[in-house]
């Protein structure tokens, strides 16, 4: 070995020496917090946040501003009162607030630093922590800060129960009594706490996995019945995509209320059982929580490529909330038919009502299905409905629409070999599963027109133009015809089975609402 070579060796030694310990002591900065209701009557919580390892005598601070699967900015921060930072000690550290989202501590002098803050709640909301004499609801980035660009930790939550309340449900992992934690930031952002006396409806197996069903005031309604009908559903959708991702799923119904989140593992969300007195009402809750169920699949997994990594401190924008919201609701209806939750008249109606609030919309002369999507940061999911200069429309109308034209498309193309099922199919395996990122926008359109064989440019530019819907060449596809009427001076809409159609159309119609998986 000549010396040069023996210099660089011990210079890549050295490096490595220096690299892998500088690794060493970046991994071992330890994150945990401790959830406590000194007075749950304020409609306040207080949250303890110990951060261990530190080698900097500077922190900063940040609380995230929007909450993943609502996409509007929340600006938690600003709920934020009394915060403090504390050394080991016990001596008070010099904390100064950056902007609404972000602290700065400095004059650290040992390794762990303790941050003490209560948030003070005020609205009864899916997207926001709220907390009474009777529960919490913990929006968990409404709830917790983070050390900025540390992402990567690893928490640890402990929950402090007053004397009253026995439960906590949620998708965290169970580490001990009221003890949980989280592989990293972005799961614990995905995980919030329902947080009292809570009952808890029949469990139930679904591929093996066990389903829970957590509740806050749920009323009085048939609950066997209820949960017989939501597994139906819900086994079809994990036989829809051949896979289910996760140990364990919960449903977490926080009282009633309108709205609902999906999660990696579990869904938040508004229900009151006193409403589910007719099978109109109950079948219209199956349709909602098969939505946020789905979602699972459908945003948490395939996901535009904007939508994670996030960054929790800005909007992030997409074109694409056509396909993570839109075929959503699509496949919300395909999947109680599939499972006999609904029979085809109502299946129909669902979509005929679809298209009879979509063509009433006077934003659909002005603004695309694709900047619906971009715009929603500005403009909320479902635009301006409702205003007198309405110039917006919601992707989760005209986009479960335009999914519906898309799939016959692919299935008349293919000679009915292939559908959008397939195309799902596709999306989750190989971009999730293969290659661990979400989708462009390109993807998306060479997916399905790979899927049909053919360009499918007409129905893509439907997503971004205003150019008017052409439903009955779609329709026919599948032997349908789109009837109108008009009442109370609209549109109305109705979706009938036509008198005369070919052995293709038949076929498509059948595996649209049996499902056929290839």
């Amino acid at each position: 070995m000549n010396y040069q070579n023996k210099f660089q060796l011990q210079g890549l030694f050295a490096f490595l020496f220096l690299f892998l310990t500088s690794i060493s002591l970046y991994a071992q900065t330890e994150l945990s917090y401790t959830i406590s209701f000194p007075d749950p009557s304020s409609g306040a919580y207080q949250v303890e946040m110990e951060i261990g390892g530190l080698s900097e005598s500077d922190l900063t601070l940040q609380m995230p501003r929007w909450m993943p699967g609502y996409y509007q900015l929340m600006d938690y921060g600003k709920n934020i009162r009394n915060l403090k930072a504390l050394s080991l000690e016990g001596d008070e550290l010099l904390v100064v607030q950056k902007d609404f989202s972000t602290w700065g501590i400095s004059g650290i002098g040992s390794k762990s630093v303790i941050v003490t803050y209560q948030i003070q709640t005020t609205r009864k909301f899916v997207a926001t922590s709220f907390v009474d004499q009777e529960h919490a609801y913990i929006v968990p980035t409404n709830s917790w800060l983070y050390p900025n660009g540390r992402l990567d930790l690893s928490p640890k939550v402990k929950v402090n129960l007053p004397n009253a309340w026995e439960d906590v449900a949620t998708g965290l992992k169970v580490e001990g009594d009221l003890t949980f934690s989280a592989v990293d930031m972005d799961v614990l952002f995905d995980s919030p706490l329902l947080i009292g006396n809570l009952e808890e409806l029949p469990s139930f197996e679904v591929a093996g996995v066990k389903h829970r069903f957590l509740a806050h005031q749920i009323g009085e309604f048939d609950k066997q019945d209820f949960i017989n009908r939501l597994k139906n559903s819900l086994e079809e959708s994990v036989e829809l995509m051949g896979d289910i991702p996760f140990d364990e799923y919960t449903f977490i119904s926080i009282g009633p209320g309108r709205g609902g989140i999906e999660h990696l593992n579990n869904t938040t969300f508004s229900l009151d059982g006193n409403q589910l007195q007719t099978e109109g009402a109950v079948n219209g809750a199956i349709a909602f929580l098969t939505h946020e169920y789905y979602h699972h699949y459908n945003a948490k997994r395939i996901r535009p490529v904007e939508l994670g990594p996030f960054d929790y401190q800005k909007a992030n924008r997409t074109t694409q909330l056509w396909v993570s919201e839109g075929l959503t609701v699509y496949y919300e209806y395909i999947l109680m038919r599939r499972s006999g939750v609904i029979n085809d008249e109502q299946f129909l109606s669902y979509f005929a009502d679809l298209i009879t609030r979509y063509e009433n919309d006077e934003g659909k002369n002005f603004q695309s299905l694709e900047e619906s999507s971009y715009r929603t940061w500005d403009e909320g999911p479902f635009g301006q409905q409702g205003t007198t200069q309405d110039t917006t429309i919601t992707y989760y109308e005209k986009g479960p629409v335009v999914g519906l034209l898309i799939d016959f498309a692919i299935r008349n193309a293919s000679n009915n070999q292939q559908s959008l099922d397939d195309v799902m199919r596709f999306m989750y395996n190989h971009y999730y599963k293969d290659l661990g990122r979400g989708f462009t926008d390109a993807e998306i359109r060479e997916a399905c027109e790979t899927a049909a064989g053919m360009p499918l440019g007409e129905l893509f530019d439907y997503l971004q133009t205003t150019k008017p819907l052409d439903y009955q060449k779609y329709l026919l596809m599948a032997g349908l015809e789109l009837e109108k009427s008009i009442g109370d001076g609209k549109d109305r809409f109705t979706i009938v089975r036509s008198s005369d159609t070919n052995e293709k159309q038949s076929k498509i119609y059948k595996e649209w609402t049996e499902g056929n998986v290839h």
